[in-house]
């Protein structure tokens, strides 16, 4: 019985290691599984009122933005397609967290340099999963 779950355990952890190395050389990686960010914009869509803020707790943004943030004149904002978001590396394991996230809209919002065009993400939908292993075995 203890052999049969150690081969069972065996099986999901070569499994992982396949999913993760199929994670790394995707798209949206470069050399050395370094993840990169993918926007898609599309500017053909103004939205003259302002919305609701989503802010879900421990997801990432693209960019960094303070919170909360005032939003408290209309503002036209293009829609965001796709958006991958970097993945985190704590030690002593390493996480691979393949989000896909959905952003409906994009509110411009005032923070001071150096942030690039500044965000602050709005109605997101995500679903992602989380694959944790002791570090020694890679």
């Amino acid at each position: 019985m203890h052999f049969h779950f150690m081969f069972k355990a065996l099986i999901v952890l070569m499994i992982i290691k396949a999913c993760v190395a199929i994670v790394k050389r995707s798209p949206g990686y470069v050399g050395g599984g370094v993840p990169v960010q993918t926007v898609e914009f599309n500017n053909q869509v103004p939205i003259l009122t302002p919305v609701h803020v989503a802010h879900p707790v421990g997801v990432p943004y693209p960019v960094p933005v303070p919170d909360p943030v005032p939003v408290h004149v209309p503002v036209e904002v293009p829609i965001i397609k796709t958006v991958q978001i970097p993945i985190e590396k704590p030690v002593p394991y390493e996480i691979v967290k393949p989000y896909t996230v959905e952003v409906i809209q994009k509110v411009p919002i005032p923070i001071p340099k150096p942030y690039p065009v500044p965000v602050k993400i709005v109605k997101v939908k995500h679903h992602f999963k989380e694959i944790i292993t002791p570090h020694h075995s890679w």
